[in-house]
């Protein structure tokens, strides 16, 4: 590279004029791109058609860009971007409408970043406090930081879906409604009526706190943003609202990303037979593991039917159980009745009793209880 080939205001005809200028071999496409971003670090241009007009040059070259932080979240993208598309098919199947709203804590959920108490704590901040033990700045602060940061990534797996039209995403409310009397709370997508409701009313508030923008209703403080949401929610038709995103898909695009998956899956779950058919040695096919390797481990040999009648042996087998379980109690009591109705009950009587009745059980402490309860009750009398 040759930055003295160069001047401030030179107009050089096109880019492989500036490439013979600097002394650089001419490229094409990302090796282009790279080529151009190194060249900015040592001196500012603009363009005019074809032409490169210089506009500085720089005296030392800028730093290079640490291409790790603006990629941070990368690593995220491809695993959340599956488990939203994963959810979205299953909204789709279950109820044949493309259009799904999620609040920002239900998409953390969703997607794995926190458990359900995070969701729960969002409006219970104060009650997380006192069973912690934890002052509550330090868990506003928290939730700021994690939401934030967790948004971020979230909008970027969306951004991801929406530059390969498998959806659009916009931003919307969700309106709500605390029935007391059935201590529930019914919420519902806001309509374009109610939005449009919303942002009057937010609008107007903002002008009776003398602020221009939520920007400065958040540097005001956490009691004023509070204070604003009360007086907004006063002025609305239902309890409370919050924001949203409404996320409208394609129906046959979410399908094929989610055909994706499901490869993904598959490879994953042959790696995952092998993994276990060399963990047992597994030499024999009739074998007890590899039979159960096929029914429990393998996609591809799964029996949904295997499952139903789990259920119904289950269910069988917890009806034979408790009919067991009364004759035998019903059983014991007739012992213990007999016995205890007697005046006395001899050491033989009560070994006689002890093997009897323990001949047909095998849970030891069970008795060992039963028959304690009968020795207390001989010494009582």
């Amino acid at each position: 590279m040759n930055i003295k080939s160069i001047k401030v205001g030179q107009v050089i005809k096109n880019y492989k004029e500036l490439c013979l200028l600097m002394e650089e071999k001419v490229s094409a496409g990302d090796t282009k791109k790279k080529q151009l971003k190194e060249w900015a670090r040592y001196f500012k241009w603009h363009k005019e058609g074809q032409k490169f007009i210089i506009d500085e040059i720089y005296k030392d070259p800028l730093p290079k860009q640490d291409r790790r932080k603006n990629n941070s979240h990368s690593k995220y993208i491809e695993e959340i971007k599956d488990i939203l598309t994963y959810y979205i098919h299953g909204q789709i199947q279950r109820t044949g409408n493309n259009v799904v709203t999620l609040s920002i804590s239900e998409l953390i959920n969703i997607c794995g970043f926190a458990n359900n108490t995070y969701s729960l704590s969002t409006y219970k901040k104060k009650e997380l406090s006192d069973i912690l033990h934890i002052e509550l700045v330090a868990i506003y602060n928290f939730y700021s930081s994690t939401r934030t940061e967790f948004k971020r990534i979230i909008e970027r797996a969306l951004k991801n879906l929406k530059s390969r039209s498998v959806l659009i995403y916009q931003d919307t409310f969700i309106v709500a409604n605390v029935d007391k009397g059935h201590n529930k709370v019914d919420k519902r997508p806001a309509t374009d009526e109610e939005y449009n409701l919303i942002l009057d009313t937010q609008n107007e508030m903002l002008k009776h706190y003398n602020m221009e923008s939520f920007k400065d209703l958040f540097l005001a403080g956490k009691k004023v943003y509070k204070s604003f949401m009360n007086d907004v929610n006063k002025e609305l038709e239902w309890d409370f609202y919050y924001p949203a995103y409404k996320i409208i898909c394609g129906k046959n695009a979410v399908k094929r990303e989610y055909k994706k998956i499901i490869d993904k899956k598959k490879q994953l779950n042959d790696k995952s037979i092998e993994r276990c058919k060399n963990l047992f040695k597994i030499v024999d096919d009739n074998s007890n593991e590899n039979k159960l390797i096929n029914n429990l481990i393998s996609f591809k040999n799964y029996n949904p039917n295997i499952d139903d009648l789990i259920q119904i042996q289950y269910q069988k087998n917890k009806h034979e159980y408790f009919k067991k379980l009364n004759e035998e109690n019903y059983r014991i009591s007739k012992i213990e009745e007999d016995y205890k109705n007697k005046d006395d009950v001899s050491l033989s009587d009560l070994s006689k009793y002890k093997y009897k009745t323990k001949r047909h059980n095998d849970h030891e402490e069970y008795w060992s209880y039963l028959l304690n309860e009968i020795d207390t009750y001989n010494i009582q009398n």
